[in-house]
């Protein structure tokens, strides 16, 4: 019976520690991901389109994907925005979504 509690309380210590760090990389994808929508404001006329890149060695595994389209209206883009963390499944590894962003931008 003890062997029960023990394998029981080690458990929630792994599933507690396995939460504590997902909640961290949703954090900080959020934080990279509103850093990144104002770097596309600033450059949405020169940076129409696809792209994609890091955030380099201080934020390893996470990556982010843009495309900043115009509207109609002169001077109105859609910009959409994914921050992602993982390898993206290189050497077996798998990439997760961590947030999604959509908004018009006015330049």
């Amino acid at each position: 019976m003890l062997s029960i509690g023990i394998v029981a309380v080690a458990s929630s210590f792994s599933l507690a520690a396995r939460a504590e760090a997902r909640a961290h990389r949703l954090a900080v994808g959020s934080l990279l991901a509103d850093e990144k929508m104002v770097e596309l404001q600033l450059q949405s006329a020169r940076r129409v389109g696809a792209s994609e890149g890091d955030f380099g060695p201080v934020f390893p595994g996470y990556t982010w994907e843009a495309n900043v389209t115009p509207t109609q209206t002169a001077r109105l883009y859609v910009a959409e925005l994914a921050v992602y963390y993982g390898n993206g499944g290189k050497g077996g590894g798998t990439r997760s979504q961590l947030t999604r962003v959509v908004t018009l931008l006015r330049i």
